[in-house]
């Protein structure tokens, strides 16, 4: 059975870094909505080419406008405290403080100029697969953390 479980995630994986499913990420209002992604599943952030965050949720296009908002997306917080933590202005965001308005400016450029996203449908699995590519390609600790959901 274990096997099975492997093949099926593999095959996941393989379609979800399937670079033709890459999409730039455009912090556009209107982008998530575009996306028609009402659906559950998982994505994967690429920075460089490389997986830099992976994540599972209910619903992609909404998960997508929450990318949008440093208080609703942890992925975001991490890449501005990565790339801005040297900022005269910066100071620790959470899900309830953004960055200073000038850092969430900057971050916005960075973010459509550094990352693709790629979006894939999943109905069963979705927190395996994303444990699996989480374990696989050592993301925990660059972007993606693991702690309590509220």
């Amino acid at each position: 059975m274990e096997i099975d479980i492997m093949a099926y995630l593999s095959s996941l994986e393989s379609k979800l870094f399937s670079k033709k499913n890459r999409k730039n990420v455009s912090l556009d209002k209107d982008w998530p909505k575009s996306l028609n992604l009402n659906v559950p599943g998982v994505y994967v952030f690429f920075e460089n080419n490389e997986p830099c965050y992976v994540g599972e949720t209910g619903n992609l296009s909404k998960r997508m406008n929450d990318i949008r908002n440093t208080k609703h997306h942890s992925l975001r917080r991490s890449f501005g405290t990565n790339h801005f933590k040297e900022n005269a202005n910066w100071s620790k965001p959470s899900s309830y403080v953004s960055f200073h308005p000038e850092i969430e400016s900057e971050l916005n450029f960075l973010i459509e100029k550094s990352l693709q996203v790629s979006l894939l449908p999943v109905e069963l699995g979705r927190k395996e697969l994303e444990e699996h590519i989480c374990s696989k390609y050592n993301l925990l600790g660059k972007y993606n953390n693991r702690g309590q959901r509220k």
